[in-house]
């Protein structure tokens, strides 16, 4: 597979990060469900208009959001091949939303490759940069999570989003669902002080092995 990867030339990998993630993003976006949205009907609203429908009433019940002019006039090819049916319409939106998407990773490593001078199997940073970043790292999400732990589930009560709701499938109190953040943060502090602890105890013994190295050559 290394072998492989390594005959290819920067275009193909390209395709190939590319395919990935666009055959990823299209499987799961086709799959998604239609929620109550503002912004994409805003959006769509204005590519209705440019096909000569009037969506301006369903809009002002949602609040009277009229923005995103340009990608509405991308949507309008879609809009024209399925306005008879706004469930393949607004897959078929969201699965050319996510093959735009897909550029990302594709100009991220154009840019590394071409701008920033990074070989392919070169690292970005050094060893004691990276262990700083990993600490760092560690740090921030370990704070996220004890504020998750904290007011997590209190936040969700006063955002009304846990309110008189049901689950749709079994019909379970919202709150149940989410309280499984308040779980999932415990155990994550838990893992993000064995990550960091190990980290910590790896890098004495990288550190221990170059002076020791150093040592024999000197």
């Amino acid at each position: 597979m290394k072998s492989f990867l390594k005959n290819m030339s920067d275009r193909d990998v390209k395709i190939l990060i590319y395919a990935v993630f666009a055959i990823t993003t299209v499987f799961f976006a086709s799959t998604l469900s239609l929620p109550y949205v503002l912004d994409e009907t805003g959006t769509v609203a204005n590519t209705a208009f440019m096909a000569g429908d009037d969506w301006s009433f369903c809009v002002q019940t949602m609040g009277g959001f009229y923005y995103k002019y340009a990608f509405s006039a991308l949507y309008y090819p879609i809009y024209i091949a399925f306005r008879s049916n706004p469930v393949y319409m607004y897959k078929a939106m969201i699965s050319f939303n996510m093959l735009i998407m897909s550029f990302i990773p594709v100009i991220s490593y154009h840019i590394c490759r071409k701008h920033l001078k990074i070989d392919a199997e070169q690292e970005l940073y050094s060893e004691k940069v990276n262990f700083v970043l990993d600490l760092v790292s560690n740090a921030v999400f370990l704070i996220f999570c004890i504020f998750l732990i904290t007011n997590g589930v209190d936040l969700l009560y006063k955002i009304g989003f846990v309110q008189h709701q049901e689950s749709p499938a079994m019909h379970l109190p919202m709150i149940i669902p989410y309280t499984s953040w308040w779980f999932c943060s415990i155990l994550m502090v838990f893992r993000l002080i064995q990550d960091s602890i190990a980290r910590i105890k790896e890098r004495k013994e990288a550190v221990a092995a170059q002076r020791l190295a150093k040592g024999k050559e000197a």
